[in-house]
């Protein structure tokens, strides 16, 4: 039957209407949502006592599992072997001496810009609950955050983990970055029950597990006796295995409210830890890798690929930038990091350059001075340049180069300086560039009195009683 005019119209109103109404919906749908990011960083965690690092003792269950979900970075440098501006470095991709946190009694500068503020920015929730006394507000790190919660470093990780989820269950519907910062490693070694009896018959709580006491034997007020360094290592690796467990916790209180698989997931440390490798207990005074080489894992399915271990080296200048590449943004435009997800992908132009590594001591004199006369050669300023395969250092106190061949000699104990030191002219200039954008130290100058509130945090970091 032949329609007539009026009758097509009718026929084909509703088709078009139809057609209408599905181009309105899709201009409408909203963006897709971009991930949560959760940045745990662990003070004072060493790499190679982990197992996902191939370390022998079972300490990181947890931290393996999410591992082999993601990505492992092999060789991760932090910026500094001590907290400040290690984690200034994290937060912001610059260095430290750029942005006035460098020593002792530096903070965070306001004109930074950091993590919280760039998520704050593009409407993600921020908040950070952490411990130690470096993490404080005055500190500098509350900026961004919309919540800030800083513990003494009486405080555990299961109390963090108390916050950060009752937070979660407030705030957790919107896109959300969380930065936790669990201390339970750094010093004293003395894990709660039942972590307190893994691994052997170690005593609970020996006292050359406490900070005081191996700031002696740094020092040389004190000596260690037979055994002890096994103490102090098995030790360390409780409170790395009480640490997991929590760190484990913190995730599953993610998945139980179904905010894992929406959450891109970073896991590092600010530092390593010394265990007399090269006769050193703690951090700060050197920059061999035991004190700056860290774990770094990523964890997103679908833009991280599961089981991939990177060998190239990386920095945690990189961590922020991927952070904002995760989460669709872009990074500022001074940060000296990358992102490393093409790295994921393979592509070999995608490796990172050289780690650059500072540390000046001589702010740290005095907590060792409350404990007895001081080895004035601890306290230097050191310099390195790091890359895969080679480390220069520069000593200021003794104006001295070191080179190190990390593939033949990763235990940093033969110094071919003199041998092969002018082959590496490009290490050289890198340097040279760090040394030019730190200021110098002041020559012979006496180490600042601290104020009472930094006695206060000194006091609250176990440095002094």
């Amino acid at each position: 039957m032949k329609l007539g005019s009026r009758s097509l119209v009718d026929a084909i109103l509703p088709l078009i209407a139809v057609m209408a109404l599905g181009l309105a919906c899709r201009r409408e749908a909203p963006p897709p949502q971009p991930p949560n990011v959760l940045l745990v960083t662990i003070d004072s965690l060493r790499a190679d006592h982990l197992g996902c690092y191939g370390y022998a003792r079972p300490t990181s269950p947890n931290l393996d599992r999410l591992a082999a979900e993601g990505a492992l970075f092999e060789t991760a440098i932090a910026q500094a072997p001590w907290t400040l501006p290690s984690l200034v470095s994290l937060h912001t991709s610059r260095l430290p001496a750029e942005v006035g946190a460098f020593h002792n009694h530096g903070r965070l500068a306001d004109f930074a810009v950091t993590a919280a503020e760039l998520f704050d920015a593009a409407g993600f929730r921020t908040a950070a609950f952490t411990a130690g006394a470096y993490t404080e507000p005055s500190r500098g790190f509350s900026q961004g955050f919309g919540t800030y919660q800083n513990l003494d470093n009486t405080h555990r990780a299961a109390d963090l983990n108390r916050l950060a989820l009752d937070w979660l269950d407030q705030n957790g519907k919107r896109p959300f970055f969380l930065w936790i910062h669990y201390f339970d490693v750094h010093a004293d070694y003395a894990a709660p029950s039942p972590w307190n009896g893994l691994f052997d018959d170690t005593e609970a709580a020996p006292d050359a597990a406490r900070i005081g006491q191996m700031m002696r034997v740094v020092n040389g007020n004190a000596a260690l006796e037979p055994g002890d360094l096994e103490k102090i290592g098995t030790s360390y690796d409780r409170e790395i295995a009480y640490t997991d467990a929590m760190l484990g916790e913190l995730w599953r209180g993610l998945e139980q409210r179904g905010l894992a698989a929406g959450t891109a997931l970073a896991v590092g440390a600010d530092h390593g830890e010394g265990l007399m490798e090269h006769g050193l207990l703690l951090h700060t005074l050197s920059v061999y890798d035991e004190f700056v080489r860290v774990p770094l894992v990523l964890r997103l399915p679908g833009r991280v690929p599961a089981g991939r271990r990177v060998t190239a080296q990386v920095r945690n200048l990189d961590v922020l930038p991927t952070l904002l590449e995760l989460a669709g943004l872009a990074p500022p435009r001074d940060a000296r990091g990358q992102g490393l997800l093409p790295l994921l992908g393979g592509a070999a132009a995608a490796v990172p350059g050289p780690a650059p590594v500072h540390t000046d001591t001589s702010s740290h004199e005095v907590q060792y001075s409350k404990l007895g006369e001081v080895r004035r050669e601890l306290f230097d300023t050191f310099f390195a340049v790091r890359t895969t395969s080679t480390k220069l250092v520069y000593s200021v106190n003794q104006d001295r180069y070191r080179l190190y061949d990390l593939a033949r000699d990763p235990g940093e104990q033969r110094d071919i300086f003199s041998e092969q030191g002018t082959a590496h002219a490009e290490l050289r200039r890198a340097l040279a560039e760090l040394r030019g954008i730190v200021p110098p130290p002041e020559k012979d100058a006496p180490p600042a009195a601290p104020t009472p509130r930094e006695m206060e945090q000194l006091r609250a970091l176990g440095y002094i009683r």
